[in-house]
């Protein structure tokens, strides 16, 4: 079993964030949250650049990522930077833009253009808040405390989280780092093993179905979209992972004390929480 150093973040959007999570119509959804292997794919690709920018380099920063970091997702914060549920008000953080197709001079010639991309704002939109930077707090399970020659917080300052990068979103500042946090932003107690969660807590983001103690959630498909290096520059989000069953935000009825870890790199289980190993 690995040893593992835990450090807490907090990162907020410097431009829009879109998170996405499939399309309702001619809308691209996003989530409202950070899943948790948008961190290692951006991490990979910082690192593939670095290494060289050829496509066996971002391949082999893909490994080198799942070997030495296991990031959980980020979660909207509250006003004493705390994780409670945030999906109650999504008027307050969730914002449109549209999409080429609406202007009749440059619109896509595919009949199935999107017309509007969902995305995180960089700021609240409305509520007590409106106005003031919106914040995600995160957490990482880490094995050393420099990854290929640069502290962490380096890395996380200069990501490119999720879609729609060539518009100009996917910006982010690190706002907060701190090793050995003893806890996952007021939510959870944290420590070497995992996270640790009481009877009839949230288990916020995709857990994987095989988890026996989390329920209250419906089981739903998780893929993603990656890079197809068999099709070379052309191969942008043209490779399927393997689809697999989550539980969205579902709740640990364990009868007692549950231990969490983010999944290693496997297809679409990357950074899903699955069960820690027993030591």
């Amino acid at each position: 079993m690995t040893d593992y150093r835990v450090a807490s973040f907090i990162l907020e959007p410097v431009t829009p964030l879109h998170l996405g999570r499939g399309r309702a119509g001619m809308v691209a959804k996003s989530h409202s949250f950070i899943p948790a292997h948008l961190f290692g794919y951006a991490l990979a690709a910082q690192r593939g650049r670095q290494a060289g920018d050829q496509p066996k380099h971002f391949q082999d920063a893909l490994k080198e990522v799942d070997a030495a970091a296991r990031f959980a997702p980020a979660f909207i914060l509250n006003d004493q930077n705390r994780i409670e549920d945030w999906r109650k008000h999504p008027e307050r953080y969730l914002m449109g833009q549209h999409h080429v197709s609406l202007h009749l001079d440059s619109r896509s010639a595919a009949d199935s253009a999107l017309f509007e991309t969902e995305s995180l704002s960089p700021r609240h939109l409305a509520g007590p808040r409106q106005g003031q930077p919106l914040r995600l707090g995160g957490m990482v399970w880490l094995q050393d405390s420099q990854f290929a020659g640069r502290d962490w917080s380096d890395w996380l300052n200069a990501l490119r989280l999720g879609g729609e990068l060539k518009g100009g979103q996917g910006h982010v500042r690190l706002v907060d780092w701190q090793m050995n946090r003893p806890d996952f932003h007021g939510w959870g107690r944290v420590d070497a093993k995992g996270l640790h969660l009481a009877p009839q807590q949230r288990l916020w983001g995709a857990a994987l179905g095989e988890l026996a103690d989390i329920s209250d959630a419906p089981l739903r498909p998780w893929l993603g979209r990656t890079y197809d290096f068999k099709q070379g520059s052309g191969g942008f989000g043209r490779h399927l992972a393997d689809v697999v069953l989550v539980r969205l935000h579902g709740r640990h009825v364990g009868q007692g004390e549950g231990v969490f870890l983010p999944a290693r790199r496997e297809g679409s289980r990357w950074g899903c929480w699955e069960a820690a190993p027993l030591r």
